[in-house]
């Protein structure tokens, strides 16, 4: 298709001010748009580099975690509500149920009359229901994955998340980075190394909590790694946080703002809320990076345009001429700005949206057997007596021998061959096993039960990732960021529903170990897209593999959008980055993945944009 009409069009268009120049641009303010930016200025400081966001600054520190606030660390159910604020629902099938009972002259769009005034979609059907938060006419709702949602503001979902970091297994989750088996192996270890260190991971941060030990230590005595066969794990969830040394009751969670902190300088915001540190980094919130621009006759990206979206400069758009592109706006935005971009038909992306991924997960609550709590009172651990006798002391009325504000558990059992009902599946769908307690848009404390009792068991399962499973955009609807409609085909393979049922079995196993189910928690499938990790959007070439699932085709442009490096095929300098582009079926958390794809890509990006 020629689009030389809309490149002299989109040439046209008023620059904000002469400053936007960078050498490197990046969409997306999250963790692994934060990534790109702090290796890269680590790898050459003197790089000019320009970040946007479409959302706003949500928080007074940008980028920073809301859990961090006084408010949710004394009562962390609130929390909840919070996130639910945050998640903006993707997809939303349209209502096929009329409204039969309203006053009959109000404005219905099934009336016939009304049908010929509001005219006909391209398949010649009358248009008869409201598009309108991100309602999609488009959408299948048996193929829907009806829970997936995106965050929008400066940060993203690291303004909220759990922060647990760990890694993929290397046999049954972790993509190639390299053909060599050594050399792979090695690549992965110093990558998951440096990105621990930039986000902060540790797994300690929770080791002196009486409902932690309490917890792990009744895991492992009924599941004993020695003397069971096959053996089992269970030890503390790696997480991105760190519990604070003046106070220890409390705990700082890391986030994007912890990454852009390694800039070396201090986050500076001005009238317009753009931020700034020192002379080399700029991020520019409210400001929707569009589409990017081809050179013609060129694998290459001249510019890309992006919108302001307030603060006096309303639909201002906006060029951004830079050596190179980054787009890193999460699993649905960055695919959704490059399907709303003009490519030439040999730099079209056809894996782009195909073999996505999305985790099955399996979500209990129970209450602590009576005869656990009651042995934190009756026989406590040297390390808790001081704390136990205090409580009983100061709060003798209290039927729980343990302080109110005693974090909470974090365990995890972390995927492995060994585990039996991973042995009984094949190589190519396993489980993580997380147990903890913690806010999530799902499980919050009823106000008559109290939270030192309750934990929450959250079990993510993979999901084979096949040509089928899609994520398209439309060419007529728009979401409420006027950016193509997002319209998912999703269903799970014959060996992920097993696989998702034996996850289950496994689950209630571990529960009834540890106590009763809390009312109205009892064990149950979430509703597709809940675990918020959708992968595959963009996936990555496998050096060393074939297609990956097999396809016939030696071309990898036909079964990957990025090689190894995350650069685009076909284009010279546009980069991607986030969960969307691993292209294995995973279980665990894969933000620290992620970050290891940008670490690397950030060693070629810094070469280009010299």
């Amino acid at each position: 298709m020629d689009h030389s009409a809309e490149y002299t069009k989109a040439k046209a268009l008023p620059q904000l001010s002469t400053t936007l120049t960078p050498d490197v641009f990046i969409a997306g303010s999250g963790p692994i748009g934060a990534t790109f930016a702090a290796e890269l200025h680590r790898i050459n400081p003197k790089l000019k580099i320009l970040m946007t966001d479409i959302g706003g600054l949500d928080t007074a520190v940008p980028g920073s975690h809301k859990k961090n606030s006084i408010d949710f660390q004394k009562d962390i159910d609130r929390f909840v509500h919070i996130i639910q604020g945050d998640l903006s629902t993707v997809s939303v099938p349209v209502t096929n149920v009329p409204v039969t009972n309203a006053d009959p002259e109000v404005f219905l769009p099934w009336y016939e009359d009304i049908k010929v005034k509001i005219g006909t979609d391209p398949n010649g059907r009358a248009s008869k229901w409201f598009v309108r938060n991100n309602q999609n006419p488009e959408q299948k709702p048996e193929f829907n994955l009806g829970a997936e949602a995106v965050t929008r503001c400066v940060g993203g979902m690291s303004t909220h998340w759990t922060c647990a970091c760990p890694e993929l297994h290397p046999e049954l989750e972790r993509p190639r980075l390299e053909a060599d088996d050594d050399k792979n192996n090695a690549e992965w270890t110093k990558l998951y190394k440096r990105a621990k260190e930039l986000i902060g991971v540790g797994d300690t941060q929770f080791s002196e909590s009486i409902r932690h030990q309490l917890v792990l230590d009744t895991l492992i005595k009924e599941f004993p790694a020695v003397g069971q066969i096959p053996p089992r794990e269970f030890k503390a969830l790696p997480l991105a946080c760190e519990r604070d040394t003046d106070d220890p009751r409390y705990v700082t969670w890391h986030s994007a703002h912890t990454i852009l902190k390694t800039l070396g300088a201090a986050l500076k915001v001005d009238e317009e809320e753009v931020v700034r540190a020192g002379d080399f980094f700029e991020l520019y919130p409210n400001t929707r990076c569009t589409r990017v621009w081809q050179l013609p006759n060129k694998g290459e990206i001249d510019f890309v345009e992006c919108t302001r979206l307030r603060l006096g400069k309303v639909d201002t758009n906006v060029q951004v001429k830079a050596k190179v592109y980054i787009i890193a706006a999460g699993a649905v935005g960055t695919p959704q700005i490059l399907a709303n971009s003009f490519f030439a038909k040999e730099q079209e992306l056809p894996a782009l949206g195909k073999y996505i991924t999305e985790q099955t997960m399996a979500f209990c609550q129970i209450m602590l057997y009576r005869d656990l709590i009651a042995g934190v009172r009756e026989k406590p651990k040297p390390e808790w007596q001081k704390r136990v006798e205090d409580h009983i002391r100061d709060f003798p009325l209290d039927p729980i021998a343990m302080p109110f504000d005693e974090p909470e558990p974090q365990v995890t059992s972390p995927i492995s061959k060994e585990h039996p009902w991973h042995t009984q599946a094949s190589y190519s769908n396993q489980n993580s096993r997380r147990i903890h307690r913690d806010a999530f848009s799902y499980g919050k404390v009823g106000a008559t039960i109290d939270s030192r009792v309750v934990v929450d068991l959250r079990f993510f399962g993979r999901n084979d990732p096949v040509e089928t499973n899609t994520l398209t955009f439309s060419n007529i609807h728009r979401d409420g960021y006027d950016m193509p409609q997002p319209t998912f085909h999703f269903q799970m393979t014959a060996h992920s529903r097993k696989e998702s049922g034996l996850m289950m079995a496994d689950m209630t196993n571990v529960a009834t170990k540890l106590g009763g189910y809390l009312p109205g928690s009892e064990p149950q499938f979430l509703e597709p897209g809940l675990a918020l990790h959708l992968a595959g959007t963009f996936r990555a070439f496998q050096p060393g593999t074939k297609a990956n699932p097999p396809n016939p085709s030696d071309n990898a442009k036909d079964f990957s959008v990025v090689n190894e490096n995350s650069q685009v095929h076909g284009f010279t300098n546009l980069f991607l980055g986030g969960n969307g582009i691993i292209p294995t079926a995973f279980a665990a958390n894969p933000t620290l993945t992620s970050m290891c794809y940008a670490i690397r890509a950030s060693t070629v990006i810094a070469e280009k944009a010299k």
